[in-house]
């Protein structure tokens, strides 16, 4: 084992063993070069500073699950690059339209088209005045989940909620806007 690679194993036990001092070396060490690593996926400074502040937390988080003979590092690279997929996959998701929140762009094509496009704005007309009524936390999660496409998993880590806590508010909102939007369509 090189010097190096035995450091990186000390710290590695070092930070299992819940020692602080040992997390921010590694950060000092590592986040400079996480940063550019995940700008150059990313194309944005900023993006890649939310990825990798992630990736460093998820290794705090399993500290006690941390081979005391890895390298840190190898794990913190490899977690900023999937965070990294994930947040490009979110923003193709993203930037796609979704028939939920879009109202279609309609060229004048006849009655029966007009009819269509104006029942579909009324239809997201409706669906918006629903939403403002959810609590803001369930309104997050049916963002979360209908706009972004976010697992339960996935929305639970992004608000700091368990993943059946967050399902549990969105069975919540569906059913509130079940009963909400007969009113709104219907007056």
């Amino acid at each position: 084992m090189h010097a190096r690679e035995n450091d990186l194993a000390t710290l590695a036990a070092r930070i299992a063993a819940d020692d602080v001092n040992a997390f921010r070396e590694l950060f000092d060490r590592e986040v400079a070069g996480l940063v550019r690593y995940a700008t150059s996926l990313l194309g944005s400074r900023d993006d890649a500073r939310e990825v990798v502040q992630e990736g460093f937390f998820r290794v705090w988080r399993a500290r006690e699950r941390l081979d005391p003979d890895s390298d840190p590092a190898r794990l913190l690279y490899a977690a900023v690059r999937n965070l990294s997929r994930d947040r490009l996959r979110h923003r193709a998701v993203e930037e796609r339209p979704h028939p939920q929140f879009e109202t279609p762009h309609v060229v004048h094509a006849g009655s029966l088209v007009m009819e269509e496009a104006e029942e579909a704005g009324e239809i997201q007309a409706a669906v918006q005045r629903a939403l403002e009524l959810l609590s803001e936390r369930q309104r997050e999660i049916v963002v979360l989940r209908w706009r972004r496409q976010l697992t339960y998993e996935q929305i639970g880590a992004e608000l700091g909620i368990a993943p059946g806590t967050a399902s549990a508010h969105m069975q919540r909102a569906i059913a509130q806007l079940r009963r909400l939007l007969p009113r709104f369509l219907n007056g």
